[in-house]
């Protein structure tokens, strides 16, 4: 019998970066898909941008990783809606709506017929940061009929907070990434989000610092950028927030290049650079899953490169196995699963290593259709740290550490790292302010 426990159980991200010819990519690759992939899909979310003016000056309010899907890709992700079932959903996620969108009559009545053509289009999911607007009711009597989800960036850590947003109207909370260090809390929202008839959807992977100190000022510094309002003169420093104030933050744990991709920047795998879910176990995976309803993926910085014209290129679950650092020996193939339901039910642990992704005709996921599981995964899983008991402890001790690695060190032993109280403390930008009056474009005043 089919396992349907992964039945419309995972969100994920339109891709909003692609090279000339291949805006198209995302939707090829899902039509290409297995039935088995789109059925465990339960939505594609996709960013825009409400464009308007306001005291004489251009604003926007919208997503802020500074790409939006456009009109055609929109089209498509609506079609997919009506073949699969597969929702497409709008995602307005910017941490700083203006006030004038509620408060200014003629602002307010064109931002609702900025959402009214989505709705008509078909649309019924939106992630809506303005929690004033929400509370004002005026969505909820003008669009009766769609789902509204607050933004992971609303940081919901306890019940209390799923009980406050659903007071709002919202019908799945997105919670904080926090919770995947954070099981036993998590397990009382399930129980209160039942009870309200709300959904809970987790991001489960994110590769942020826990807690990270930038992160507010990053999302609205990609947000500045893009309207084209930042006051800085330097073209460099404006292009992607990587650029140049990355390396403030996260590039220091990261090292991750600017616009990076795949292939240049492995994810890095030990668990304190980032607040992603970890399950080496279904154990554990089982704890997540019975006290969440949706597994949000990011995955909207994807970037595609190459052209899209193998007939074969599909969606699939690959695993990132042979992209572990900590690996004695690498895998030379990449590991692909047509559906979660087979990686479950053939125990692929670690679970946390498979991603929804695509293979791509440049050689990098090219598989053919009827070879799609590798047989030397297990060799290559029991190469790496969660195939043993340090592992299999770690899987234990995430659940409820609350990322407070202070005073833990629990994925530095297991990893073989010395001890370290904070990402903060692995690199100091020195030279910063040198470094940026010095990129190309400066020019001071």
């Amino acid at each position: 019998m089919r396992n349907t426990k992964f039945s419309r159980r995972f969100s994920i991200g339109h891709w909003d970066f692609f090279s000339a010819g291949d805006e198209h990519g995302f939707s090829h690759f899902f039509e290409n898909a297995s039935p088995r992939f789109k059925e465990e899909i339960d939505d594609i979310y996709f960013g825009r941008v409400f464009h308007y003016s306001h005291n004489g000056q251009n604003h926007r309010y919208g997503e802020v990783m500074g790409r939006e899907a456009n009109n055609e890709q929109v089209s498509r992700l609506i079609k997919i809606q009506e073949r699969y079932g597969v929702a497409a959903s709008l995602t307005l996620n910017q941490s700083d709506p203006p006030p004038e969108i509620l408060g200014t009559k003629a602002i307010r009545e064109a931002f609702l017929a900025f959402v009214r053509t989505f709705y008509d289009a078909g649309i019924r999911r939106c992630t809506l940061s303005n929690v004033h607007l929400m509370a004002s009711g005026i969505l909820q009597e003008t669009f009766p009929e769609m789902q509204w989800k607050n933004t992971v960036n609303h940081l919901v850590r306890s019940a209390q907070e799923v009980v406050d947003y659903a007071a709002l109207g919202y019908h799945t909370i997105l919670v904080d990434r926090s919770l995947n260090r954070n099981t036993d809390e998590l397990v009382r929202i399930k129980k209160v989000a039942e009870r309200l008839g709300v959904k809970i959807s987790l991001l489960v992977t994110e590769s942020c610092m826990p807690a990270c100190p930038f992160k507010l000022e990053h999302d609205l510094y990609q947000a500045e950028f893009q309207n084209g309002r930042a006051p800085i003169t330097n073209k460099a420093m404006t292009e992607n927030y990587w650029s140049a104030f990355g390396d403030l933050s996260c590039n220091r744990w990261r090292k991750c290049p600017p616009l990076s991709t795949r292939e240049q920047n492995p994810v890095e795998k030990m668990p304190r650079i980032g607040t992603g879910i970890v399950a080496a176990t279904k154990e554990t995976l089982d704890l997540y899953l019975d006290n969440t309803d949706i597994f949000k993926f990011s995955g909207r910085m994807t970037r595609v490169k190459s052209k899209v014209d193998v007939e074969n290129d599909r969606f699939v679950w690959r695993s990132t196995l042979q992209d572990e650092k900590f690996t004695e020996k690498k895998g030379t193939q990449a590991q692909v699963y047509e559906c979660f339901a087979d990686i479950y039910e053939d125990d692929a642990a670690p679970f946390h290593l498979w991603v929804p992704d695509a293979c791509s005709p440049d050689g990098l996921f090219r598989k053919s259709p009827e070879n799609l599981r590798w047989l030397d995964y297990e060799a290559q899983r029991q190469q790496t740290v969660w195939a043993g008991k340090k592992g299999r402890a770690l899987d234990i001790t995430l659940r409820t550490c609350q990322n407070q690695c202070y005073d833990c060190h629990a994925c530095e032993r297991g990893f073989g790292y010395k001890d370290f109280d904070t990402l903060l403390s692995i690199k100091q930008p020195d030279g910063w302010i040198k470094q940026v009056d010095t990129l190309q474009g400066s020019h001071s005043s």
